[in-house]
């Protein structure tokens, strides 16, 4: 459902179980974010926690067409198979399910494997950086972050996917290792 409610500045307000929250103009810009063949300028967030999803929503709003809110890993993963967006932001924390297997069953669905995914997780523990990238995941966010980090993290990881392949930089601490 379209949320219509309006905070400063004109932009919907995310609520809790929004599927679409906000759409936002560019004008004559190019998006930043690659839509995978057959996808979209859309990006979908994953968070249990609303404070998480405005947070992501208010960081990347600039660079996408629309963005999907949802919190459970069941609604995630249907969306994503739905909207089949340029970026996924799961937090590894979900209100119910697993970010990490969110982030797993996107990568093996034939219609979202090539999606850019990134984790965010308060888990400093280096194994929890490792589970991450073995479900699947592009790029991993420790909390807290700077919004306009996760906003360069978006579109470096997206831009490494210009035809639909899944590439990887070992020299940068976030991305999976090659």
């Amino acid at each position: 459902m379209e949320h219509s409610a309006r905070r400063w500045g004109g932009a919907p307000e995310p609520s809790a179980r929004s599927v679409v929250v906000g759409a936002v103009s560019i004008g004559e810009w190019a998006l930043p974010l690659q839509p995978q063949p057959g996808g979209t300028h859309a990006l979908l967030i994953g968070a249990g926690d609303p404070r998480m999803r405005r947070l992501c929503i208010a960081s990347l709003e600039r660079i996408a067409e629309r963005i999907h809110a949802e919190e459970t890993e069941e609604a995630i993963v249907a969306q994503a198979q739905i909207s089949r967006p340029a970026l996924v932001v799961l937090d590894a924390e979900l209100s119910q399910g697993s970010g990490l297997e969110a982030c797993r069953r996107i990568r093996e669905h034939r219609l979202t494997r090539e999606t850019a995914i990134i984790v965010v997780s308060a888990n400093a523990d280096p194994e929890e950086r490792e589970r991450a990238f073995a479900a699947g995941a592009d790029a991993f966010v420790l909390k807290p972050f700077r919004p306009t980090a996760l906003e360069l993290l978006a579109i470096d990881v997206c831009a490494l996917r210009p035809s639909g392949t899944r590439q990887a930089s070992a020299d940068d601490r976030h991305r999976r290792p090659a």
